[in-house]
């Protein structure tokens, strides 16, 4: 878990260094994760590229429930 969270903070820290031309944004959420009927909090993240291209990197992390804590790690 603390890597996971490790590897998203470098991907934002890596995004946010850009020429100016790029935009970036960030964003947040909540999620409901039916498998494990939980909810989730979510950091968004998006790095337009150019205008036909962006990567978009996404952490969810559901909160702890049966002494079991979930993550998701998005890239588009």
């Amino acid at each position: 878990m603390k890597n996971l969270f490790k590897v998203a903070i470098c991907l934002i820290v890596l995004f946010s260094f850009s020429e100016a031309k790029a935009q970036i944004s960030v964003g947040g959420g909540l999620w409901y994760g039916t498998d494990i009927n939980n909810i989730g909090i979510s950091l968004n993240g998006k790095y337009q590229i150019n205008e036909g291209w962006a990567a978009a990197p996404a952490f969810t992390y559901f909160l702890k429930k049966d002494y079991v804590t979930w993550s998701a790690l998005d890239f588009n």
